[in-house]
């Protein structure tokens, strides 16, 4: 008897554990189909693929408000290597606003042959970020801290967030530099662009050529927060902002994959528990049941044998 309960436990362990897994594969493939059906609507567009992006992220009905005005903007060349790169300062809502620096890289190109990539032929790119002073962020407490970017359509594009509402610090946060890198097959980091505040450092070289300007001093964390209290009706009205109502309805519309994958797990989960803990008790009540018709017809048989006898 215990040894019958407690495979019940652990068979409902499993079965939880099954519709756990389940649930976030959903919400995965929930959030891919989201992306996929707005490709190519918002590939082309930094703040709609930013918005977007966000609101798939996120998940969870967060509204995301993107500043048109790029922060920063730069197309980095050299012969075929290329990068585009992108700092807006953005803001999601879902009961209070929290601004965050979104860092996008368009039209990536590292011709270098050493580059690592992984099975899905994805670069690595990551950013060392060092900050005018130590930063506070949870129990954490440092100056520098590195980032990896996620990959977006393709390898392409990449976006990486920096929430600045977690951030605390003494005084007005600002950028000391920003190391943008690749990693090779040897999984060394090897410099592609860096950002750095003139007022702090001097220039620092990379792979493109030092024409091209790189100064961040202006963007610290008074610049990057540019909502307070207003309405999302104040944030539609405003010409500065894009802000797509429309994208989280888009997103709930895939809440129909809960009850498609559900049921497919059901399908599965129903038959196997009653193979499991039903069927044998099923066959044998049908087995005896079976045995006694037959019984019940050899008496009647033997009844009209020792009838037709008398």
């Amino acid at each position: 008897m215990t040894k019958n309960w407690f495979f019940i436990i652990l068979y409902i362990i499993f079965i939880g554990m099954s519709t756990f897994m389940v649930s976030l594969y959903t919400e995965a493939q929930k959030r891919v189909e989201f992306l996929q059906s707005l490709q190519s609507e918002v590939e082309d567009n930094n703040v709609k693929l930013l918005a977007a992006t966000l609101v798939a992220n996120r998940g969870d009905g967060t509204n995301a408000i993107i500043f048109k005005e790029p922060l920063y903007e730069q197309h980095f060349i050299d012969g075929e290597d290329e990068v585009g790169l992108y700092i807006y300062k953005v803001a999601e809502n879902l009961r209070s606003y929290e601004h965050s620096l979104a860092i996008l890289i368009r039209d990536l190109n590292i011709t270098d042959t050493s580059l690592l990539k992984d099975e899905d032929d994805y670069s690595t790119i990551r950013a060392t970020i060092k900050f005018n002073q130590e930063i506070t962020i949870g129990q954490t407490n440092k100056q520098t801290f590195e980032e990896t970017f996620i990959t977006l359509y393709d390898d392409t594009s990449k976006l990486l967030l920096i929430n600045f509402d977690r951030l605390k610090a003494e005084s007005t946060i600002s950028f000391e530099s920003i190391h943008i890198a690749y990693d090779d097959i040897n999984y060394f980091s090897r410099e592609l662009v860096t950002l750095y505040n003139s007022d702090l450092v001097n220039q620092i070289p990379d792979k493109f050529s030092n024409t091209y300007q790189r100064d961040i001093k202006f963007i610290t964390s008074d610049e990057i927060k540019f909502l307070s209290d207003e309405s999302l009706s104040d944030i539609k009205n405003n010409i500065n902002l894009y802000y797509d109502a429309t994208l989280i309805s888009k997103l709930n519309k895939l809440n129909s994959l809960y009850l498609i994958n559900i049921s497919l797990l059901l399908l599965v989960v129903i038959p196997l528990t009653y193979f499991i803990f039903f069927h044998k008790e099923v066959y044998t009540r049908y087995k005896l049941k079976r045995s006694a018709k037959k019984e019940l017809q050899r008496q009647e048989i033997e009844a009209i044998k020792h009838n037709k006898e008398m």
